[in-house]
């Protein structure tokens, strides 16, 4: 078997290579480089034919770029509304740039350093002679195109300190990518408040070491999505101010193992954390994260998850829409008796084919609000037993489809004070496994109301059981 990764062709562009020798890391003195460890047991070395930027001053950047693409273009802050110098490397120097202003430069194709006997060529931007300390940088399009740009840019060295902000400085959504880039550096000393899209589609990248000196981290959202060589992952126990994982592992499908820091406590917000990471087979969930109200989507999509421990102290989560939607190797989960809060359940376990018990069940969703519980076991079809909701109801569905009936044998509502808000069927356990005993006790369960439906379709009692019992509350039932 073949397996395909990405490396940087000629031109500085993207193409396809079995070579996988090439990952992002942390290497010594904290610094972000790309790390060749894998195949010839040192570090990254740049190519042979490229400029030397490794060696950077303080408060400076050096920047490597090709000769391809559409150009290159970024915006420098310099704090006081300072100025700096830019060396485009190609005999172009431009004094007393503004800062947070865009600049951009556009290559002669062969006019810089020769790479590989000709295949294209590099130059060494150099930003310096800031007025003040330099606080932010960011890619931004050439302003000679409409459409986003992908920057040709291989290699970039941060000589500066106090940029405590690096989300986005490489991606900017409609704007710019740098699918290209290879190695990063950053003084092992910076601070950071926010990581948020910092590794936004390194498609190459398969471990990293974060610095434990960037304390003031409070937002890693989007911060590994579309890593999809990422197998690994040290989190520093130092970031405990993050408030935000939201996308954080996103399609990170090689994702085998992450340790989750106790130390995290103020985190609110892990939705879409975990989307199509198909290896994470077992996930711990920190007792100390007890102010996340938000976990919709967190496992979607994760087929290999077969455990997951939902800590008690997750009291506060009022949405698990689609938490774990397409979770196929999941066999059995316990839920917390104390996520009495949760008023959407939306889609929950919907397609988790192997499902076969939850525990807790009749603990979860709110018993005093309406909670949104629809497709919350569509198509779970391993799932047995007797199924008891005691929350009160807008919506829910626990159903099949004809040929793959659930087998459940018992579903029971128990709140007895639902107001289905819900679009019809408010009730939907069609392709169940109930027989008309079964049936007719749910019908027992039901409020007196008017206009509202319950869908029995394809279950073995459907045809023999008692209808008068729900439609003398003013339900239809349709069968």
């Amino acid at each position: 078997m073949s397996i395909k990764g990405i490396r940087i062709g000629a031109g500085g562009q993207l193409e396809e290579t079995t070579d996988l020798t090439k990952v992002l890391a942390i290497g010594q003195n904290g610094l972000i480089e790309v790390d060749a460890t894998a195949s010839s047991g040192s570090g990254w070395q740049p190519h042979p034919d490229w400029h030397d930027i490794s060696k950077v001053n303080n408060n400076e950047i050096n920047l490597l770029v090709s000769d391809g693409g559409v150009g290159i273009a970024f915006a420098v802050t310099v704090a006081s509304s300072g100025t700096y110098s830019i060396d485009w490397g190609d005999g172009t120097i431009e004094t007393n740039r503004a800062s947070g202003t865009t600049y951009a430069h556009q290559y002669a194709i062969g006019g810089g350093k020769s790479v590989n006997g000709g295949q294209y060529t590099v130059f060494k931007i150099r930003i310096y002679n800031a007025t003040g300390n330099i606080t932010r940088f960011q890619m931004k399009r050439h302003p000679d195109y409409s459409r986003q740009t992908y920057a040709p840019l291989l290699w970039a060295v941060f000589g500066t300190q106090y940029i405590t902000d690096y989300s986005y400085t490489f991606y900017i959504n409609g704007q710019v990518e740098c699918r290209t880039l290879q190695a990063c550096t950053i003084p092992s000393f910076a601070s950071c408040s926010s990581t948020s899209y910092m590794f936004f589609n390194c498609a190459s990248l398969s471990s990293v070491t974060l610095p434990s000196s960037w304390g003031n981290v409070t937002n890693t959202s989007y911060m590994f999505q579309y890593c999809y060589y990422l197998s690994s992952v040290t989190l520093p126990t130092s970031w405990g101010n993050v408030t935000n994982t939201s996308y954080m592992f996103y399609l990170c499908n090689s994702l085998s193992n992450v340790t989750l820091p106790s130390s995290w406590g103020n985190v609110t917000n892990t939705s879409y954390m975990f989307v199509s990471c198909y290896h994470l087979s077992s996930v711990t969930l920190p007792s100390s994260w007890g102010n996340v109200t938000n976990t919709s989507n967190m496992f979607y999509n994760c087929h290999s998850l077969s455990s997951v421990t939902l800590p008690t102290s997750w009291g506060n989560v009022t949405n698990t829409s689609y938490m774990f939607q397409y979770c196929t190797s999941l066999s059995n989960v316990t839920l917390p008796t104390s996520w009495g809060n949760v008023t959407n359940a939306y889609g929950m376990f919907q397609y988790c084919f192997s499902l076969r018990t939850i525990n807790n069940l009749e603990y979860l969703g709110s018993t005093t609000t309406n909670a949104d519980f629809t497709d919350f076991l569509r198509d779970a079809q391993a799932i047995t037993g007797t199924l008891t909701i005691a929350s009160k109801l807008s919506r829910i569905g626990i159903y099949g489809q004809s040929g793959h009936n659930l087998k459940c044998t018992s579903i029971r509502l128990t709140n007895g004070t639902s107001t289905w808000t819900g679009s019809s069927p408010q009730i939907d356990v069609s392709f169940c496994s109930l027989d008309a005993d079964a049936l007719n006790t749910l019908f027992g369960d039901l409020e007196t109301v008017t206009g509202k439906t319950i869908k029995i379709t394809g279950n073995p009692g459907a045809s023999t059981c008692d209808t008068s019992i729900a439609t003398s509350k003013g339900w239809t039932v349709q069968n």
